[in-house]
């Protein structure tokens, strides 16, 4: 484990990059931020984002908070009834998937879509990790005001991926494939309806 106290500071100028992100989200505040369009089915979707930068060695971490669950807006549109119709059916069977954050580290080749690939590993909301389109459940479940403090160590000779929240560790998430040590890895963010 990596005790909190001796990571590495934060990377200078790295912030969230519209050229790595998914066309639905916002990023605000300097790149510091993620919010997300919330009407015409956008409210479905998961939504990605990257940072303009990434790492090969050391010992880094970003920290991540819920501000806000976010509810669709009522789209107004052409096909207005069937779409708001439809958003809120699909959310009436699935309250847990509703307002989802799936954070973690990734290469600049993994799908936007965090942890449904072999090039990054995510933690969600609902306490469970993401690798390679497998899920397990992990540390703890999260919410509104948590922060969930995301390291990586390329350090240690099995460069891993672990999570702390409010400051708690939670332990070693994942070990990254010796195929995969060579590559830069990028913080990485996932969000469905949240800010």
């Amino acid at each position: 484990s990596i005790p909190l106290e001796q990571q590495q500071p934060y990377i200078e100028d790295c912030q969230l990059s519209y050229q790595t992100s998914d066309l639905e989200i916002e990023i605000l505040e300097h790149g510091t931020r993620l919010s997300t369009i919330q009407q015409a089915g956008f409210e479905l979707l998961w939504k990605a984002g990257k940072t303009n930068c990434g790492v090969l060695q050391g010992k880094y971490r970003f920290d991540v908070k819920i501000l806000s669950f976010l509810d669709s807006v009522p789209y107004k549109g052409d096909m207005s009834l069937q779409k708001n119709i439809f958003s809120r059916s699909i959310f009436a069977n699935e309250q847990n998937q509703k307002h989802m954050v799936r954070i973690g580290w990734s290469t600049h080749t993994a799908k936007n879509n965090l942890g449904v690939d072999y090039e990054g590993s995510g933690y969600d909301n609902n306490g469970v990790k993401h690798y390679g389109g497998k899920q397990k459940s992990y540390g703890e479940k999260f919410g509104i005001g948590d922060i969930i403090t995301c390291c990586i160590d390329l350090e240690n000779p099995e460069h891993n991926i672990s999570y702390f929240k409010n400051g708690k560790f939670l332990g070693i998430s994942f070990t990254i494939p010796s195929k995969h040590q060579h590559k830069p890895f990028f913080p990485h963010i996932c969000i469905r309806n949240v800010a």
